[in-house]
């Protein structure tokens, strides 16, 4: 399967799975279909998984003390290569209402992760599913309107806060959802990423 498929099938699947179970959006399930779906992903155009440990929802050190979940760490078989956390996002409606928290999230993510002395050295990577058009709900979850999503870069931020370390990876789908609009952008994001492992 290639990017495009494997990204327009994993966000799929983990709508359909929101869209058909109360409260599917926040379930451990629809978060599996994720972390799979990712976890193809990245093996495909980032690391050859054969050379990684794979730990769903593991927990790593915080900056603020105690610890936190990361969507998936793999960590290298080789000492030779870097760990790496992987952070998921999968919007499903009302991208341009909630953006700014989706982007302070991330901020804060990278300040838990690089302001631990054991993570200075892991590379973070941000995986957002981000369908171009989106529903806009109300309250009872009923479709309001639909909107076109405005997503902010946020790559030089994170990098910056990271020591060049945190990487995001937005991929725009497509308003049918079978293509990844940004497909340019996003390869010269993985050929960055493949330099720094």
């Amino acid at each position: 399967m290639n990017i495009q498929e494997t990204v327009c099938n994993t966000y799929k699947s983990a709508k359909k799975y929101s869209d058909t179970h109360k409260n599917g959006n926040r379930s451990s399930k629809r978060t599996d279909i994720l972390n799979k779906g990712t976890t193809e992903l990245i093996s495909n155009t980032v690391i050859s998984i054969d050379d990684y440990k794979i730990d769903p929802e593991r927990k790593i050190s915080c900056s603020r003390g105690g610890k936190f979940a990361v969507d998936i760490v793999l960590t290298p078989k080789k000492r030779s290569s870097p760990r790496i956390n992987i952070l998921i996002k999968s919007v499903e409606s009302s991208y341009n209402k909630n953006r700014h928290n989706y982007l302070n999230s991330m901020v804060g993510e990278v300040q838990r992760v690089y302001g631990c002395e054991e993570n200075k050295d892991s590379i973070t990577i941000f995986i957002n599913y981000i369908p171009e058009v989106i529903p806009t709900k109300n309250k009872k979850g009923e479709i309001l309107t639909y909107e076109k999503s405005n997503v902010t870069n946020m790559s030089t931020a994170l990098s910056s806060l990271s020591g060049g370390k945190a990487f995001v990876l937005d991929f725009l789908l497509s308003e049918d959802l079978t293509r990844i609009s940004n497909a340019k952008s996003i390869r010269k994001i993985i050929s960055k990423i493949r330099q720094e492992i």
